[in-house]
């Protein structure tokens, strides 16, 4: 029975301790964002690899996992070689798609602006 009141007390303190450090950062957001900009210049590349890491890991394990299972020796390499694959693949699908509409939605924007700058 104690360790089932102190567990619940630790998970109150942790979400008490979470809501003053979630206070603490929006009532100091301008002198975290200063700090930020200013540090952030340097750690911006770490930062993206670092993301681009984390979200490429679940595909490296799938492809460790189940196409390349029987493999021996280089098993771990050649799944991160197809998930970088995977990933560019990806982001070209999406560019591919994004570019063209952007395009043609920036054209109308600018035969609307045309148009008003004409009709004056």
């Amino acid at each position: 029975m104690k360790t089932h009141d102190s567990k619940r007390r630790n998970t109150y303190l942790v979400a008490l301790l979470i809501s003053i450090i979630l206070f603490y950062i929006l009532t100091h957001l301008p002198e975290l964002t200063r700090v930020q900009q200013s540090v952030g210049a340097y750690f911006n590349t770490v930062t993206i690899g670092c993301i681009i890491a984390y979200l490429m890991n679940p595909l490296a394990k799938f492809y460790w996992r189940n196409p390349f299972k029987n493999l021996k020796r280089g098993r771990w390499a050649l799944s991160v070689f197809f998930a970088f694959v995977t990933f560019i693949a990806v982001i070209v699908v999406l560019l591919l798609i994004l570019i063209p509409q952007l395009v043609n939605t920036i054209s109308r924007y600018n035969n609307v602006f045309l148009f008003w700058i004409f009709r004056s």
